[in-house]
């Protein structure tokens, strides 16, 4: 990671300042989030004001062209939301970058400490105005050594009224009484607010399990702007198998490495009951699906509890969890990117059972072929009806 925001916090208090009043300088003409209604009256104005936002940064030098993951790129790093900036790489850099992937307008914008050569506070923003009713897309990046936000503003006319709706995920990290994830989604409708949404959680997998209708209408179209959604979206392995279990196959000599396994867990001797769970634990999702369907009639109240607090481990979702997860197309394309066959063997029979037909799609491609295959599939699928049928 070329730059993290767990910077010193103490560097974050010795410079805040200076960094909010570049942010106010060269940021957008209105905050990214704001409540406040829009002011545009018609189309016109929406081109106007993107122009005068971007107008600001012509004072600033234009970079050399790159993608707009060689800007920031994101990942899921212990369940919490990762940014690197490789084009911080060499140190600090403000300018205008013109992206490859990205037809719009685009600055970055970083802020070091003399005698030290690492950039922090990097911000980024992008302007794109499209469409004969013009839609203006502002997207923005903050990252403070605390505090990490990823914001898409986009404002339109519908009929006669301008709609502008607001998604932004926000990391804190410096909070011990709040969960450090919020999803907070805002849309104002011409002077009146018909949507303001907020909810937390402590993970990017727990907020996928616990509100996965907003991940997908709001979260996953942000990360998709960047190009990312593939990136930050991986399943946990451990969800998947278990989504995944009622087609699991288990391998011919599994059965005979943990009946002796399962004996001992109602050994005598603490120490070997203690030893066969550690094993069971290390063989991993293999064992634990197979324990999760052994035949327990004959086993003692030890090994039974025993295993169900191996399975805990192993299996963090309920059974309805589990159960809506494996018809949800979007979970089952993020779990077909996965860097195990099985699981990817596993997770196309799933795919096949949601959509009532069969997948055509060669899981042992080299990942960045599968990679394109799973994208394309996932367009196909978001289609309208009628577009896919022609595509037939």
């Amino acid at each position: 990671m070329y730059w993290s925001r767990r910077t010193s916090l103490a560097i974050f208090a010795l410079f805040g300042l200076s960094f909010l009043a570049a942010k106010a300088d060269a940021a957008a003409t209105r905050p990214s989030g704001a409540v406040s209604a829009p002011s545009r009256s018609d189309d016109e104005d929406v081109v106007a004001d993107t122009n005068r936002a971007v107008a600001q940064w012509r004072r600033y030098p234009l970079l050399p062209m790159r993608s707009i993951s060689q800007v920031v790129h994101f990942s899921e790093v212990g369940g919490l939301l990762g940014a690197d900036w490789p084009i911080l790489e060499p140190g600090p850099v403000n300018g205008r970058v013109p992206l490859s992937d990205l037809p719009g307008d685009a600055i970055i914008l970083s802020h070091s400490i003399p005698r030290q050569r690492s950039p922090i506070w990097p911000i980024f923003e992008y302007y794109e105005v499209t469409g004969l009713n013009p839609v203006e897309r502002h997207l923005q990046v903050l990252n403070t050594p605390s505090h990490l936000q990823v914001v898409q503003d986009i404002q339109q006319k519908i009929g006669s009224v301008t709609e502008l709706t607001t998604i932004s995920l926000i990391e804190t990290l410096d909070t011990t009484d709040v969960e450090p994830l919020t999803l907070r989604v805002q849309k104002i409708r011409g002077t009146q607010s018909v949507l303001n949404e907020a909810i937390s959680a402590p993970t990017l997998p727990a907020l996928r399990r616990e509100h996965p209708r907003e991940l997908e209408e709001y979260l996953r179209p942000l990360f998709r702007e960047f190009h990312q959604d593939q990136a930050v979206f991986g399943v946990e392995g451990q969800v998947a198998w278990q989504v995944m279990a009622d087609v699991w196959q288990s391998p011919p000599d599994l059965s005979e490495r943990i009946a002796p396994l399962i004996a001992q867990l109602d050994a005598v001797e603490y120490s070997e009951r203690a030893r066969a769970q550690a094993a069971l634990r290390k063989m991993g999702e293999p064992a634990a699906l197979y324990l999760a369907s052994a035949d327990r009639r004959s086993w003692s109240a030890e090994q039974r509890a025993r295993t169900d607090k191996l399975l805990a481990e192993f299996f963090p979702l309920s059974m309805q969890q589990a159960k809506t997860l494996g018809m949800d197309v979007n979970f089952l394309l993020d779990c077909l990117d996965s860097d195990d066959a099985d699981l990817r063997a596993a997770t196309l029979k799933h795919l096949n059972r949601a959509l009532g037909r069969e997948v055509q799609l060669n899981l042992d491609k080299p990942p960045a072929e599968r990679f394109a295959a799973i994208a394309q599939l996932r367009k196909q699928l978001s289609a309208p009806a009628t577009t896919r049928d022609s595509n037939k």
